[in-house]
């Protein structure tokens, strides 16, 4: 199966600067949604698998500055780079406050908006990779081993899929998941047959976890998609297989 490209959503007011960008993007081979709208980011973000946002100031409905306040408010933790207005370090020092992760001035030099979302793309394959083993409610699992085990070294038995989907919720704890972000997770492909296998599994899971702990783990959210509501850890280096 080939790989899922990194999926970049790019907000900004200018038409113009969405074709460009666009393509330049997808010259890089990243997928891209462009939208003119800050307001929206929110829906695109909750309803496909976005890797990272590039936010111009100026979008169709008010500032990016404000467009940033509020998907970080909502919980958004994929990296969000910043067009700044030219020469005007105001908007760059109240971006990385509001929780941008990197600002660059316009006119934007189009390779190094290639490099910074990559480097910003690196840092979050490095904390996946370096986290092989999480802990939650009494439980862990091992994602090299594809393991789940319970306090006494004994594994919760599991099928291939509802191990898939339990390493993609407990990865991104407290995260809104969609059914087609789930898949994309999964490394499944997105049809409505599998769409609606995803509720089949996740049946499934919860009457798994819940015979091993005090309560349900996955919460159901109105819409459409779900959410992992335990306190995950993860357990990084030597400690990974105590």
């Amino acid at each position: 199966m080939s790989r899922r490209l990194p999926h970049i959503l790019f907000v900004s007011g200018s038409p113009a600067d969405r074709r460009t960008i666009s393509a330049c993007l997808a010259a890089h081979q990243f997928a891209t949604t462009a939208i003119g709208r800050g307001r929206n980011a929110l829906h695109e973000l909750e309803t496909n698998t976005v890797d990272a946002v590039v936010l111009d100031v100026a979008n169709d409905d008010g500032s990016g500055l404000e467009a940033c306040r509020r998907l970080r408010e909502k919980g958004v933790l994929v990296p969000i780079i910043l067009f700044t207005g030219s020469g005007d370090p105001i908007d760059r020092v109240i971006g990385l406050e509001l929780g941008a992760d990197d600002c660059i001035e316009k006119p934007v030099d189009e390779k190094e908006l290639v490099a910074r979302i990559r480097a910003r793309l690196r840092i979050i394959d490095r904390g996946h990779q370096a986290a092989d083993t999480y802990s939650f409610a009494g439980l862990r699992l091992n994602v090299k081993e594809r393991r789940v085990t319970r306090p006494n070294g004994s594994s919760l038995r599991l099928t291939s899929a509802e191990f898939d989907l339990l390493a993609a919720f407990v990865a991104r704890a407290g995260r809104k998941l969609s059914r087609s972000q789930l898949l994309d997770l999964m490394d499944r492909r997105t049809t409505d047959d599998a769409a609606r296998s995803i509720d089949v599994l996740v049946s499934r899971l919860r009457r798994k976890l819940l015979a091993e702990t005090d309560g349900g783990l996955i919460s159901t959210i109105r819409n459409g998609g779900y959410q992992f509501t335990s306190d995950v850890n993860s357990i990084r280096g030597a400690n990974a297989g105590a």
